[in-house]
C-alpha cells in the first residue's frame, strides 16, 4: 500500500475514500493506492512536490523525543515488512533514535538538524543533504527547525 498524489498510473486502484474508486488517469490526494496484483502491472509510487506538501497525514507525538513534545506527519508510499519509503515531518527538539534492526537513507527535504551518533561528533544536515544512518547507528537527532525529509528504511 503506498500513497498517491496527483496522477493515477495504470495498474494501480486508487480510493478517496473508502467507497470512492478513481480510475487511472484521474487526480487525487493522498490517500490509498494498492498496486494491482499482476506483477507486470505494479505502479511506481511518484510523490510530486513533495518538500512543499500541506496536507501530510497526522502522525501523533514523536515517542522518540526525549524533552518536549515533537509533533509528525508523513505519508508512506511504499512498506513491505520492516522496508518502508515516504516523506516525515517532524517538529523542532532533540530525539533518541536506535537503528537496532533497520538502517535509514533520508533526503532532507527542508528545515535542519544536527545528529549525533553515541561517542562521535556531532554533524549538521540541511536542506538538500543526504544522510544514512546505518543498522546498528545510536545517537541523538536535534531538530533545529521543523524537518520534512524522504526516507526509505532497509
Amino acid at each position: 500500500m503506498f500513497a498517491c498524489r496527483y496522477m493515477v498510473a495504470e495498474g494501480v486502484r486508487a480510493r478517496r475514500s473508502r467507497d470512492e474508486l478513481v480510475t487511472p488517469g484521474h487526480k487525487v490526494s493522498l490517500g490509498e493506492c494498492t498496486a494491482a496484483s499482476d506483477p507486470s502491472a505494479l505502479a511506481t509510487p511518484l510523490l510530486a512536490l513533495a518538500a512543499t506538501l500541506t496536507d501530510l497525514e497526522d502522525w501523533g507525538a514523536l515517542e522518540e523525543a526525549i524533552g518536549p513534545e515533537m509533533h509528525t506527519s508523513g505519508v508512506e508510499l511504499w512498506s513491505d515488512g520492516a522496508q518502508s519509503a515516504g516523506v516525515w515531518r517532524c517538529t523542532p527538539g532533540p530525539s533518541r533514535w536506535d537503528f537496532t534492526d533497520v538502517a535509514e537513507f533520508i533526503h532532507v527535504l527542508e528545515g535542519s538538524m544536527t545528529v549525533t551518533r553515541d561517542g562521535g561528533e556531532a554533524t549538521a544536515a540541511k536542506a538538500g543533504d543526504v544522510v544514512v544512518f546505518p543498522k546498528g547507528w545510536a545517537g541523538t537527532w536535534e531538530i533545529h527547525e521543523t524537518l520534512t525529509k524522504a526516507y526509505v528504511t532497509f
